[in-house]
């Protein structure tokens, strides 16, 4: 089985302060696996076992991938069009929960 790493709830500075969901990012894979060391990386195994790993690393609390901050992460072994997308609210962090798809598009 393989597994893919969907990024969400972006931003561009880390520093920014979000009223509302932010964009969704990639998805990324498909991966044999993927391995967290603590909440500082994490490493996307390759199915081909001759390809390289993917280092992702934490920025604070944002997940970092191509310069972009992502407070929000999924692993699964798809996702389709139906795959639900968790409510972001109640907003534990206080950087708003309503997804917006103007943002989500820029």
């Amino acid at each position: 089985m393989t597994v893919y790493l969907k990024l969400l709830h972006g931003r561009h500075d880390p520093d920014q302060r979000l009223n509302d969901w932010g964009f969704d990012g990639p998805t990324l894979g498909p991966f044999e696996a993927v391995h967290f060391t603590y909440l500082t990386d994490v490493t996307c195994m390759p199915r081909d076992p001759t390809g390289d790993a993917l280092q992702l690393r934490f920025h604070e609390d944002l997940l970092v991938y191509e310069g972009k901050y992502y407070g929000d992460f999924e692993i699964a072994a798809n996702f389709r069009a139906d795959t639900p997308t968790p409510d972001p609210s109640p907003d534990p962090h206080g950087i708003g929960g309503v997804r917006d798809p103007v943002a989500a598009a820029g």
